[in-house]
């Protein structure tokens, strides 16, 4: 299982981009997985992970989906606003980036938030798994986890190993 995380400038350098490679990720897909959901984000740097790091550094990726009850709306302005403040004070994270959806697909469509129902796409640097422990521990984490509540629904984590393809 994996990710694969595309970065473009702009949304007409993506399109231009995912267009000129189509056919031939399309005819690939098949060989290596059963299906390919995708989703286009804005990528905000709340902590910019540090370039050159001296080390290898462990990252968790959540995918986020709101509660029935808030709009999309209401989500952003949270998890943007007071919620990323928050995450500033929790102790040991490297790097720390918010992932807002903006678009949805699957087999190359757009699709409706009902068919890939998430909101966001956070992603966290830590030196290690016990540096990553204890953030989540910590009494930080304990009023931004509290304030996450008012909010998401649902949290769906991993941890991953980054491993870059092209510079």
């Amino acid at each position: 299982d994996g990710f694969s995380e595309l970065c473009y400038d702009s949304i007409a350098d993506m399109e231009k981009g995912m267009a000129s490679q189509a056919a031939d990720a399309q005819a690939d897909i098949p060989l290596f997985l059963k299906s390919c959901q995708m989703v286009v984000t804005l990528k905000r740097k709340v902590i910019p992970v540090p370039e050159n790091y001296p080390r290898p550094l462990i990252k968790r990726m959540t995918f986020l989906k709101r509660k029935p009850e808030i709009s999309a709306e209401d989500f952003a302005w949270e998890w943007l606003g007071l919620h990323a403040e928050m995450v500033k004070f929790m102790p040991y994270v490297v790097g720390y980036n918010q992932n807002v959806i903006v678009d949805r697909i699957i087999g190359g469509k757009s699709v409706s938030y009902d068919e890939l129902p998430y909101d966001g796409i956070v992603e966290f640097w830590f030196e290690s798994v016990e540096q990553l422990e204890a953030c989540f521990a910590s009494k930080a984490y304990s009023y931004t986890g509290t304030h996450g509540k008012t909010f998401l629904d649902t949290m769906t984590t991993f941890l991953v190993e980054e491993t870059p393809v092209l510079p």
